[in-house]
């Protein structure tokens, strides 16, 4: 049945151009591109296949509904994106200690949101950065995957909505 139904009624009219834009600024590379891949319906245990050994999960909300999605992205991909904004040689590793690159990785989270909120991606909901504690959900979720494409290497994530949230 959730194969038959949009997406909150029908898709989200996303401005992925203007986005993009907004990422390349504070990652300081404009020579980035987005690219919006498959959208799946994924079983609890499948949500982060294809993600690394240990993807990163950051939760976000859209205010005012209840409930949360997720943001996911492999940790090679995060240490990538991190050298981006904190180096001029992309080849560098930017951080050495991972506590300080999720650390740096989730004001990036921030910022990105802070600059794409005023976009309305989400017509009148207001995206926002969720709780640091929360677990992925148990429960089928609906999971779009989302490429950052720069000319070196092209990064993966993922949005998972679970089905609780796509009722709210």
């Amino acid at each position: 049945e959730m194969q038959e139904i949009p997406l909150w009624g029908n898709t989200p009219d996303i401005p992925w151009d203007s986005c993009i834009q907004e990422i390349a600024s504070i990652l300081q590379t404009p020579d980035l591109s987005l690219v919006v891949g498959d959208t799946q319906l994924l079983t609890a245990e499948k949500i982060v296949l294809g993600l690394g050994s240990y993807p990163l999960v950051a939760t976000l909300q859209l205010t005012p509904l209840v409930g949360q999605c997720f943001w996911i992205m492999a940790q090679e991909d995060i240490a990538f994106l991190t050298s981006l904004a904190l180096t001029e040689n992309q080849n560098q590793k930017a951080i050495s200690s991972a506590s300080f690159q999720e650390g740096f990785y989730r004001f990036l989270l921030l910022e990105i949101i802070k600059s794409i909120d005023p976009l309305k991606p989400f017509s009148d909901l207001s995206l926002k950065m969720g709780s640091l504690t929360t677990a992925l959900p148990k429960e089928n979720c609906i999971c779009i995957d989302i490429g950052i494409h720069h000319p070196k290497k092209v990064v993966w994530g993922r949005v998972v909505c679970p089905i609780s949230f796509h009722q709210a």
